[in-house]
């Protein structure tokens, strides 16, 4: 594109679809249920960012993540600390974000002790920087009066992450366990 014979509106429409990310969201109920499925969705490349959610598995093994397609990294968290109690049982929640390697050096990782929600921002040399959170939040209860604490804990984790990045955009995706009513 020779941006000396373009107008500015010409130029940002170029570069808007030069950055256009392709975003989808999974509540898998176990990745190692779900690795196939998992696993064509991404083959198909029809996704930058694919958010997890219930994947099942300690935080030991999420180096699994980075093998569930040779051109994916993931972030993520496990729904439980595995060094804290004895699990019954499958380790239950989690969420994840699997990125395409192409977008590995504008990455860059979100703080958060919130074991319901990971994110990351990405910021590429030219463009918008977007945050993207995925969140398995607890089930609210469905009362219009009184929210669980859980519940609660998870949203001022999210509005403490909306207030300490600088974004131009933010995508949060994932399972709300809520109506939106």
């Amino acid at each position: 594109m020779d941006v000396a014979r373009t107008t500015e509106e010409e130029f940002a429409m170029a570069l808007t679809r030069e950055h256009r990310l392709n975003f989808a969201s999974l509540n898998c109920e176990g990745v190692k249920k779900a690795n196939a499925y998992i696993s064509n969705l991404l083959s198909a490349d029809k996704c930058d960012f694919l958010l997890l959610q219930e994947k099942w598995i300690l935080d030991s093994d999420l180096p699994r993540l980075n093998a569930l397609h040779p051109e994916y990294l993931a972030i993520g968290k496990s729904g439980v600390d595995d060094r804290i109690r004895i699990l019954p049982g499958r380790p239950s929640g989690g969420v994840a974000i699997l990125y395409s390697k192409r977008h590995a050096r504008s990455v860059r990782c979100i703080s958060s002790d919130n074991r319901r929600i990971c994110g990351l921002q990405i910021a590429p040399d030219a463009g918008p920087v977007t945050l993207i959170i995925s969140v398995y939040m607890p089930c609210d209860n469905y009362s219009h009066s009184n929210v669980s604490v859980e519940f609660e804990r998870a949203l001022d984790e999210l509005e403490r992450i909306l207030h300490a990045y600088e974004y131009d955009n933010c995508i949060i995706g994932g399972d709300f366990n809520t109506c939106f009513q």
